[in-house]
């Protein structure tokens, strides 16, 4: 995917996340309660609010890193030690991952995966010289690369982006790491 391919994505997720489905229901209460009738209505938010929030923890990992490690990193290092034939433990994977990387990102676990706060897209992406554009009602409409990024979003952007250049697809990490 291109970056452009890749934004347009983002935002058109964006949208069926907060047009589609109650917000209110963190990651975490879909995936416990995903057998019941009323989790069953909200389990396909994972595939949207899911890969945003894959998104926001990718860019968040490479800025607290300096662009060194992302989440494609983060998933390799798990896969080395659990693999196929071990499992991590549910209830201390987000522990496992902040002895790992930063204890920064407990908040950002608490609000986003654990919580249901708003997801910080145009916060997020402006990291990376990336525009969010809404419309009249606060929908993100578009996401454009910022011609006149600063070098610091510019070094993250390219971590971003990765070693081929391309954009990564949605709910998942660039080739940063691979």
């Amino acid at each position: 995917k291109s970056a452009d391919e890749y934004l347009a994505t983002v935002a058109q997720k964006a949208r069926v996340d907060r047009r589609g489905f109650d917000t209110t229901w963190s990651l975490v209460k879909i995936a416990m309660t995903s057998y019941s009738d009323s989790g069953q209505r909200q389990y396909p938010n994972v595939y949207q609010r899911g890969a945003l929030v894959a998104g926001l923890l990718d860019i968040r990992l490479l800025e607290l890193s300096s662009g060194a490690h992302g989440l494609r990193d983060l998933i390799a290092d798990l896969g080395r030690t659990y693999g196929k034939r071990r499992a991590f433990p549910d209830d201390s994977l987000f522990d496992i991952i902040i002895s790992r990387t930063s204890p920064q990102l407990r908040d950002f676990f608490d609000r986003y995966v654990s919580g249901s706060e708003h997801l910080p897209l145009r916060e997020y992406y402006e990291k990376l010289g990336i525009r969010l554009t809404e419309d009249a009602n606060g929908l993100p409409t578009r996401l454009d690369l910022d011609p006149d990024a600063s070098p610091v979003q510019l070094r993250l952007r390219a971590a971003w982006l990765g070693k081929n250049g391309r954009a990564p697809k949605p709910g998942s990490a660039p080739p940063n790491g691979a």
